[in-house]
């Protein structure tokens, strides 16, 4: 079986390195950007199965992002600081597949990620 990778964006180290390790200590392998341009220099690249992004990201943050990257046609997880309802809304609107808000539920994110990925494994 070919093994499942994630594009995750953030522009948090810290928070990148995070969701690489939890990524992979769940049999996942991980892309990492810290900014939009190198998350579609990185989908020029290679395709990922899934991508998940901050939607607080220099450079083309937010829904203008999110819309950048549904053209890859991939499931888009936000897993965001920005918790307010209209943040979630327009995330949705934009063509995000899910909205988890920090910090994580650890649990039901890795359940989400792992069942989007049962679809194409």
């Amino acid at each position: 079986m070919m093994r499942c990778t994630v594009l995750v964006i953030d522009p948090s180290e810290s928070n990148l390195e995070l969701m690489r390790v939890l990524l992979e200590r769940a049999g996942i392998g991980a892309f990492l950007a810290s900014d939009g341009r190198s998350a579609l220099h990185i989908l020029e690249q290679v395709q990922p199965d899934l991508i998940i992004t901050e939607t607080r990201v220099p450079d083309l943050g937010g829904v203008d992002l999110i819309r950048a990257l549904k053209l890859s046609m991939l499931p888009i997880v936000v897993v965001t600081g920005s918790v307010m309802a209209e943040d979630r809304r327009k995330a949705y609107e934009a063509g995000c597949d899910a909205f988890f808000a920090k910090p994580l539920d650890l649990v039901s994110f890795l359940e989400y990620v792992e069942s989007r990925l049962s679809r194409v494994a």
